[in-house]
């Protein structure tokens, strides 16, 4: 099943102009990419990056069931260009095995671009429910719009189907695909299911998300094994020994904030150099009583260059 544009006056050949349109905008390796549009004699015409290759459709077809990490590496790729549509506003909106490629080294291009992010799955805007589709989710209605979670259940149908060889069926409810394909590891086909599920939970799954745990499925059982450690819950902790605290002194003071620490540098001077200072200061003083008893005040002008008025005020001290 193929989505349209919601416009009612718009025909066939501007649906397809449009949504071609719309993907000349995408450049990325797993998207391929649209080089010229226009109309020939009437006729609309694009004309597509040159890649040989086979669609996924007719290698399912023929080669399923996949093995689980192989099936990740195609669902990485493919990932990667939806991500980076979406993050553009673009969404593909019918993606299927019909629309991608492979070639002979595995590389994969999403065909067939074209949907806005917001607008109506169909032109007419009806509140009919559309028609049982394997990549689109249950109960989608012509009025409902356009997101990207419709492009991540589709890649979630397309794993399954390449797992099993058999097409997800939304209107019997969905399974997970180690019940059609025992060989799948329970974690992988968990990850598949919580995949098709994504849009009627409202999960917000991204493609990313989904390619990640498909990826990494065994260290999602690993984590989930019973044979790991029992780990107690926070609840417990406070059984267990406190750790000890460092020394007082090494805390900051709570009743200084640090605006006055700033402010009043002079006030975290060491306590030995301020004792230095008044030493040096009492010692000048002592030095110049000393020698204005003696009544030398050259030799006090001499040693220490103090203004007149501050000779008198010392030799007035020391009468």
């Amino acid at each position: 099943m193929t989505l349209e544009v919601p416009n009612p006056t718009r025909q066939a050949p501007d649906i397809f102009v449009y949504r071609r349109q719309v993907a000349s905008a995408l450049h990325h390796r797993n998207i391929l990419a649209t080089l010229d549009i226009g109309e020939d004699g009437g006729t609309p015409y694009v004309v597509s990056e040159y890649f040989a290759g086979d669609t996924l459709r007719s290698i399912i077809n023929s080669e399923a069931p996949f093995d689980v990490d192989d099936v990740a590496i195609l669902i990485e790729q493919l990932a990667q260009g939806l991500t980076y549509a979406h993050n553009r506003g673009i969404v593909h909106g019918s993606l299927s095995p019909d629309s991608i490629i492979v070639d002979s080294s595995g590389l994969a291009k999403i065909t067939s671009f074209g949907m806005i992010e917001g607008q109506m799955v169909s032109e007419s805007g009806s509140r009919a429910a559309l028609p049982p589709d394997a990549y689109l989710p249950p109960n989608l209605r012509g009025n409902s719009l356009i997101t990207r979670a419709l492009d991540v259940h589709a890649l979630a149908a397309i794993a399954f189907e390449m797992l099993t060889g058999a097409r997800p069926a939304p209107d019997q409810g969905f399974v997970t695909p180690t019940v059609l394909n025992p060989q799948v590891p329970p974690r992988a086909g968990d990850t598949i299911l919580i995949g098709l599920r994504a849009f009627e939970d409202r999960s917000g799954l991204t493609a990313n998300q989904l390619s990640h745990a498909l990826t990494n499925w065994r260290s999602w059982a690993m984590q989930q094994s019973p044979t790991r450690p029992h780990i107690p819950p926070a609840s417990h902790t406070s059984a267990l020994p406190a750790a000890p605290l460092p020394p007082a002194f090494s805390w900051p003071d709570a009743s200084e904030s640090p605006l006055q620490r700033v402010s009043a540098p002079a006030q975290q001077r060491p306590p030995l150099l301020r004792w230095l200072a008044a030493g040096v200061l009492v010692l000048a003083i002592a030095t110049a009583v000393v020698l204005t008893r003696t009544g030398d005040d050259g030799a006090l002008a001499g040693i220490v260059d103090i203004p007149a008025e501050l000779t008198q005020m010392i030799s007035a001290l020391s009468s």
